[in-house]
């Protein structure tokens, strides 16, 4: 999905950031400069400061990798809650946004966070076309991409919303099934593979 530029400069205002995330890139950056420093110290070698400059570049790279991806496996296992309470919400007479904000409220992080952030850009005026590409934006999950694409061609051609959220809700659930029994089937040669 081609997302416009302006509604990614600003998506990025809306993007919260948690104290704990912060305290952890604090720690993470004062145990970078401890190596480096020691490195400093030790001025055995430039070869052994590069080599310990890299080794914390890398480990910040993986930590910040492995957290987008634990980020991303949790949006996509709550995600088929979420889409199931705000259809039964648009069934109960709510409209999208305030359907969005109810289950920004009854969701846990981080679906919750991102439901917000996507009622909050649609409550200051960002129309909900670009609010749903923002999200999309910020979120690399093909279940994500699926619920804003789905939502999108809703707006465009109309009709019943709530039936349609309750049929990718569904249609969420079932892939992740599928994806799941297949994992488990093809394991054994997965791990032989691995092995040779």
């Amino acid at each position: 999905i081609a997302m416009p530029r302006s509604a990614s400069c600003r998506s990025s205002f809306f993007t919260p950031m948690r104290n704990g995330a912060v305290r952890k890139l604090t720690l993470l950056l004062l145990c970078e400069m401890a190596v480096i420093g020691v490195g400093l110290a030790l001025s055995l070698s430039v070869f052994f400061l590069f080599f310990s400059v890299i080794f914390v570049v890398v480990l910040f790279l993986a930590y910040v990798s492995s957290k987008k991806q634990t980020r991303s496996r949790r949006i996509e296992a709550q995600l088929p809650e979420s889409l199931d309470l705000i259809s039964q919400a648009m069934l109960a007479g709510h409209a999208l946004s305030s359907a969005i904000l109810l289950a920004a409220n009854e969701g846990a992080d981080p679906i919750a966070s991102e439901l917000r952030i996507v009622f909050d850009e649609i409550n200051y005026g960002i129309s909900t076309r670009e609010a749903m590409l923002a999200m999309a934006a910020r979120n690399d999950s093909e279940y994500v991409r699926l619920f804003v694409t789905s939502v999108l061609i809703q707006i465009d051609t109309g009709g019943n919303m709530a039936e349609m959220l309750k049929n990718t809700s569904f249609l969420i659930r079932d892939r992740k099934k599928f994806k799941s029994a297949a994992r488990v089937l093809t394991a054994e040669a997965r791990i032989s593979a691995w092995i040779l």
